[in-house]
């Protein structure tokens, strides 16, 4: 999580796990590569993320790279 990007925004944290990635299932390294790739700067998307043995979900917004 870098400081000021957009998961920061969205309320991820360290150590957090991201099981779903905008409406795609993340089970491994794949899955999530495959997943950021489908992402559009601008366009909101839902992040479901595991915390503490609980789900949460976030809301996330790509920004282009600086």
């Amino acid at each position: 999580v870098v400081k000021g990007g957009p998961a920061e925004k969205a309320g991820l944290r360290a150590r957090d796990t991201i099981i779903r990635l905008a409406d795609m299932p993340v089970e491994n390294i794949y899955d999530y590569m495959r997943a950021i790739n489908m992402l559009k700067v601008g366009k909101t998307i839902n992040v479901t993320i595991l915390r503490d043995r609980k789900t949460h979900s976030l809301r996330l917004t790509p920004a282009p790279r600086e």
